[in-house]
């Protein structure tokens, strides 16, 4: 799927949260909206979405106790993210969206979404949606 403006993929991403989507991983380059996808998607939820900050440095962040928002690209091993509590705040979130997964078929379940971003330009985006048996193949 490819998105033309923002206002489309504001609307994707709202959209994924009215469909129960409960886990979400994303992967894509820098640039890509990663973030700005999971600030769409809070607002989907009902959550403001100013509150949404990159998790980058922070490993994840939580937002009115409904969505969890990791960010993996500094968790080297999985055992990185159980000495962070990662793992369990995962299993109790009523939503999770993990940007840039690690290993991902270890700590969620089957039923989850896979996107990578791809920018198009500087208001498009393409959406690839990634069968969950190739996620850990494709983002690593």
């Amino acid at each position: 799927m490819i998105t033309h403006s923002i206002k489309e993929t504001m609307e994707y991403a709202s959209s994924l949260a009215a469909s129960w989507t409960k886990y979400i991983t994303l992967s894509g380059m820098l640039w890509a909206w990663k973030t700005h996808f999971v600030k769409w998607f809070a607002q989907g939820l009902g959550i403001e979405s100013h509150s949404v900050k990159s998790p980058t440095y922070t490993y994840m962040h939580i937002y009115e106790n409904k969505l969890l928002h990791i960010d993996m690209y500094r968790l080297e091993v999985f055992e990185d993210a159980q000495k962070k509590w990662i793992i369990d705040q995962i299993f109790d979130a009523e939503y999770c969206i993990i940007e840039r997964p690690k290993r991902t078929h270890t700590y969620t379940t089957a039923n989850r979404k896979h996107l990578m971003i791809k920018k198009v330009d500087d208001h498009s985006r393409e959406f690839i949606d990634i069968e969950t048996q190739d996620i850990d193949a494709q983002v690593l």
